[in-house]
């Protein structure tokens, strides 16, 4: 593989890396000179060596020999030798804009084109061929980590794909850069990438059930085969469809293109769908000098046969069309009859059978033919005429139609006038505007239909995907000495872009840090496109202003371009043109100042159609013609539909000011009905004041009559007194019976707590009789141990006696086994190197021999072709020297896209901030082998457990960050983990195979030892017996044996072994059940002191209880003494003169108090 591999690398890695990094002369003389770089006009930036420093002032010496003088703050640092054609520009010590372009113009003139910055990967347009691309590479990238392998377009979509299966989420890559960029061809590289990973396992998948679901399988294969064929042949078709050259471009993408490839959950492609933006039909009638119309039509010109000219109706020159503007131009790398032949294959493969390839031809030769047409103008009037109808024959016969009502509709068609429809005179401008507008509606109908029968060729709606991974690849920015309306589209769809991918990785990034809750400064990379943004697109924007002008009949360019300057001369992002340039305005971009120019701009908007026409297309007999344009009645209703709403929408802005007029109406309302209620609020206190007054004559009026009263009320008012005593009475008993409740309750209470103390002290009681009890079976259980252990000794002291016997035994055959290996290993090993000897000697014989025959070859065709080298290397010298010369980098147009880019900005927050971040609980799990111990057994917290890792792992404060859900990384130290932890893995996983590789040779080991040593007993016992079985004192023996006691030795043995067994079981089962019965006790003595604790506290409070009723009850016997006293006093004072002597009454309070039946 690595000799395969030797011409693409040169291309992928810098072959003199290794030198530079170690070449201690560079890094002397880049120390001693002090090397900077310093601005240029025409390089950019240029080496110089710093000769005199000064306050704020350089004077350096250049390459050239030229010393000047330079700011400082125009001078940039220079990297060390050592970085020199890094492959990340994010590990650049000095990070500036002058060592970015240096290091990607290095890489470039070493054939190096990918070089990563941080977040992006910058890939610089090598504009030839590299093999780079091949499947031999594909292999080298596949399921390859990032910092694994050189810098490669295949490693991004590697990434994403690897992404996709992981995390189960869709994905994006995202192709941004100027017209002539590449973006095309990494998307292409994109697919063949997807395609050949996503396929290629598909066919080693088989099925082991049944024949039928292994003929199922087959199909599958079969299937997916064909699909990701039709994947990579739509490129081709798009292409030329909707490719044209441009004057930087020979193949630019005039329309944009978002390509979803749908997956399975295997990982396998199961779909794809494509949709298309902004296509520039206007190209399709008209081009700038030295560009091309879409490549289809000269493909059909130069591709096809004098059979196929005649059917499609061709001529035989571009120049012969006037839509061709440009004639043919030619592109030095384009074959346009190849690649006419490669476009119908790929819609062969594409599904399209051969009617429906001859019908899309045919409306491409009737696009052109429409462009031949020519109108003139009758002498008396302004009438347009067509003197000449053969172009329309062309036309009709390649579309279906009548030529009569062709030309009838063209030049005067019919326009509906209120219920009527009246017939309407066209000049020979409207009809030749019309034609236009006609064509380019055809061609993007077409393109449309081609774009919707690829999809359906591509979609699977039997194997939906799980997940996708969305290409976007849209037309660049483009600025031309003219631009028109179409490049302010696509421009403001790159603005937009632009402004959409400096959101996503820049601001949501830093923001991701702040809900995290990570310290953060926010980086200003100064790349906001709001304001351009809002320039186009806001109210009273161009774009609003541009539809606002369509709706007024005389309204032309002019007076729209003089609305535009009226409404956004002060603006930052509008400038006027100098009154020499024929540019209208300009507008500052992103990517620069851009002159557009706004003729035709309102037609163009509106673009309208001849209705008249799209009824006779709708009604052609070719049923191609037909389905193209069976939607443009549904498209003419929505048109009638927006009018309708925009017509609703203007009522409802005057409802809502109608509406509004009545509110103020209301509120005016409002405001004088609140002033009346604030009058009305005045005249009621003035009305109270003078009732206020009135009252109080009054009471001068009835106070004399009150005087008159006193005597009276005195005598009501000692009877009043009297029933406030009684009530006190009334008072004072619920007093009395409420001390005599609390009373009833403490003594409740306190014959609860007795039978509660005399409760606790039967079950203390009865616990204590329990404790005596467990201890006696303690002490018996502890005297059964003590006997079990005395028995087990005895027992393993005869076990040991047997065992060390045995063990005798068994180390004498052990010694005498080792010596016979020893033995068998040494006659091996002579044997072995005999062997190696004797191959040696015929090795070396056969090289020897095979070296004698090369070097003859090798001298007789050193004589035969040493004329013919020396022309090589002359001819290849000369290749190298044009090749030098074709490759060049501008400066200036490089530093541009790094600013408008944001890559610089990229490395910065790639550098100081975090790209790399994973969950707590994924990083737990994929990193905790790293550090078996530092995490604890039982249940922890996320958060906790990822710091106890990272502390394990002795990382650096610097290097991370913990946020509130996450873990974030520096740039880098992600991937020295996942290296860390495929080592441990590895050698976890190595660890594992050698424990199961050495069981299982002891295994095997042992097993081998038991067979020789049961074979060698079966020998002995059987050369024994053959020796023995006619000895007739053998015999004796034979028989006498079973007779002796010696010979149940081994059954006792047996049986004393099974005895120990149970002895050692039941002096288990005893030591178990008197740990048991250890705790209980413990238990047991735990509970008493408890319940003792509790039964002290009772008796104390039972105590304090008996104190406080005894307070208590003196001080309800104090308090009954002391009422009786007082309302005996009193009531004898309250009695009136007269009364001497009362009887109280039976129902009377106080006789509740002092008693019945008693009498003063």
């Amino acid at each position: 593989m690595a000799s395969e591999l030797t011409p693409e690398l040169k291309y992928l890695k810098p072959q003199d890396s290794k030198n530079m990094v170690n070449d201690p002369a560079a890094q002397a003389d880049w120390t001693a000179k002090r090397y900077v770089w310093c601005p240029d006009d025409a390089e950019g930036f240029v080496r110089g060596s710093v000769k005199e420093e000064g306050v704020d002032f350089y004077v350096c010496e250049l390459d050239s020999g030229k010393r000047m003088k330079f700011s400082k703050d125009d001078v940039q640092k220079m990297n060390p030798p050592k970085f020199t054609k890094v492959e990340d520009m994010a590990e650049l010590t000095c990070l500036n804009e002058a060592s970015v372009l240096h290091n990607l113009k290095d890489r470039y003139y070493s054939g190096l084109i990918y070089t990563y910055s941080g977040l992006f990967c910058v890939v610089v347009n090598p504009y030839r061929k590299l093999p780079i691309y091949t499947e031999n590479v594909i292999d080298l990238y596949k399921g390859k980590k990032r910092h694994e392998v050189p810098p490669h377009v295949f490693a991004i979509t590697d990434q994403a794909y690897r992404n996709m299966l992981q995390d189960r989420e869709d994905q994006s890559i995202l192709c941004t850069g100027e017209s002539g960029a590449g973006k095309t061809e990494n998307t292409k590289k994109v697919i063949q990438y997807l395609a050949y990973v996503a396929s290629s396992a598909r066919t080693t998948r088989t099925s082991t059930s049944s024949l039928h679901s292994l003929q199922r399988q087959e199909s599958q294969i079969k299937l997916g085969g064909e699909l990701e064929t039709q994947l990579l042949q739509a490129n081709p078709i798009l292409e030329a469809f909707g490719n044209a050259k441009t004057v930087k471009n020979d193949n630019s993408s005039r329309f944009g293109k978002f390509i979803r490839i749908n997956f399975d959950n295997l990982g396998y492609i199961a779909g794809a769908n494509i949709e298309t933006y902004l296509l520039e039909k206007s190209r399709a009638i008209r081009q700038a000098i030295n560009e091309r119309t879409f490549h289809i039509f000269y493909q059909l010109i130069r591709g096809t046969s004098e059979q196929q000219r005649k059917d499609y109706i061709l001529e035989k020159d571009c120049k012969e069309y006037r839509y061709l503007s440009s004639g043919y131009v030619s592109i030095p790398t384009f074959d346009d009859a190849e690649e006419f032949q490669n476009t119908l294959k790929a819609m062969s493969i594409m599904g399209m059978n051969t009617d429906d390839i001859h019908s899309v031809l045919r409306v491409v030769s009737a696009v052109m033919q429409f462009g031949n047409m020519v109108f003139m103008s009758e002498r008396n009037s302004d009438q347009a005429t067509l003197p000449d109808n053969t172009v329309a024959q062309k036309i009709c016969h390649l579309l279906g139609m009548n030529v009569t009502d062709l030309t009838r509709a063209l030049l005067k068609p019919k326009i509906k006038v209120g219920r009527d429809h009246v017939t309407k005179a066209q000049t020979k401008e409207q009809v030749e505007f019309a034609v236009d507008a006609l064509s380019k509606a055809l061609y993007e109908r077409l393109f449309r239909w081609i774009v919707m029968r690829v999809n359906r060729s591509l979609d699977r709606t039997k194997r939906q995907g799980a997940s996708f991974i969305g290409i976007l690849d849209i037309a660049g920015f483009e600025i031309f000495q003219l631009n028109s309306f179409e490049q302010l589209c696509i421009n403001y769809t790159n603005e937009k872009l632009q402004q959409l991918f400096n959101h996503t990785m820049f601001i949501l990034e830093q923001e991701e840090y702040k809900r995290e809750g990570i310290e953060w400064k926010f980086i200003d990379f100064g790349l906001d496109l709001q304001p351009t943004i809002d320039l186009i697109e806001k109210p009273m924007g161009i774009l609003a202003l541009l539809d606002e002008e369509c709706w007024f009949p005389k309204a032309t360019d002019k007076s729209y371009v003089d609305k535009i300057m009226n409404q956004h001369l002060t603006h930052p992002k509008f400038q006027k043109p100098d009154f020499r340039a024929n540019s209208d305005f300009s507008i500052i971009h992103y990517a620069g100042k851009v002159d557009y120019s706004a003729d035709l701009w309102l037609m163009k908007n509106m673009d309208p159609l001849n209705e008249n026409v799209v009824a006779l297309m709708q009604g052609a007999n070719d049923p191609f013609t037909k389905e193209i344009w069976k939607d443009a009645e549904i498209e003419q209703r929505l048109v009638d539909e927006e009018d309708k709403t925009r017509v609703l929408a203007d009522e409802r802005k005057k409802t809502q000011q109608t509406v509004k007029d009545l509110e103020d109406q209301l509120e005016e309302e409002e405001r004088s009905k609140q002033k009346l209620h604030l009058e009305k609020v005045q005249v009621e206190s003035k009305l109270k004041k003078l009732e206020e007054e009135f009252a109080l004559q009054e009471d001068n009026v009835t106070k004399a009559g009150k005087e008159k009263k006193v005597l009276e009320e005195r005598l009501q008012e000692m009877s009043t007194q009297l029933a406030d005593e009684e009530e006190k009475a009334k008072q004072l008993g619920k007093l009395k019976a409420k001390h005599e409740n609390i009373i009833k309750d403490i003594e409740e209470r306190l014959n609860r707590e007795t039978q509660m103390r005399q409760e606790m002290e039967r079950q203390r009681r009865k616990l204590e009789a329990e404790v005596v009890d467990m201890k006696e079976q303690l002490s018996e259980k502890r005297g059964d141990v003590d006997e079990c252990r005395a028995q087990l000794l005895k027992k393993e002291e005869e076990l040991a006696h047997v065992q060390a016997r045995a063990e005798e035994e068994a180390d004498t055959r052990s010694l005498l086994m080792k010596q016979i290996r020893e033995l068998e290993g040494q006659v091996a090993d002579l044997q072995e190197d005999l062997r190696s000897e004797s191959d040696l000697r015929k090795r070396a014989e056969n090289q020897k021999r095979d070296l004698s025959e090369e070097l003859e070859a090798l001298q007789r065709e050193l004589e035969e072709k040493v004329p013919d080298m020396e022309e090589i290397y002359k001819k290849r010298e000369a290749e190298v020297l044009e090749q030098k010369r074709t490759v060049e980098v501008e400066s200036k147009l490089v530093l541009d896209q790094l600013r408008c880019n944001g890559v610089l900005e990229g490395i910065r927050i790639c550098r100081q901030g975090f790209p790399n971040r994973i969950v707590f609980q994924e990083f737990r799990q994929r990193y905790e082998l790293l550090t078996p111990n530092a995490i604890p057994k039982g249940f922890m917290d996320a958060r906790k457990a990822c710091e106890k890792i990272i502390d394990g792992l002795e990382l650096e404060e610097n290097l991370y960050r913990i946020g509130q859900s996450k873990i974030f990384f520096r740039a880098g130290v992600l991937a020295h983990l996942e290296e860390e932890r495929d080592m441990k893995l590895t050698d976890l996983i190595v660890e594992l195979q050698a424990l199961c590789r050495g069981t299982l040779a002891r295994r095997n080991f042992q097993r081998r030892v038991q067979q020789l040593n049961a074979m060698r007993v079966i020998q002995r016992n059987g050369r024994a017996f053959l020796r023995l079985r006619n000895w007739q004192w053998w015999r004796l023996f034979t028989k006498v044996k079973p007779l002796l006691q010696v010979s149940r030795q081994d059954e006792e043995l047996h049986q004393r072994e099974e005895e120990l067994k149970k002895t050692k079981e039941q002096s288990e089962k005893l030591t178990s059940e008197l740990r048991d019965s250890e705790k209980k006790l413990e238990l047991i003595t735990e509970e008493k002191q408890r319940l003792a604790e509790q039964l002290q506290q009772e008796s104390e409070a039972a105590t304090e209880a008996e104190e406080v009723k005894s307070r208590m009850q003196a001080k309800h016997d104090e308090l009954q003494e002391t009422l009786l006293m007082g309302l005996v006093a009193h009531r004898v004072q309250c009695l009136p003169v007269g009364y001497s002597v009362c009887r109280w009454t039976e129902h009377s309070p106080l006789q509740a108090a002092c008693g019945r039946g008693r009498v003063f």
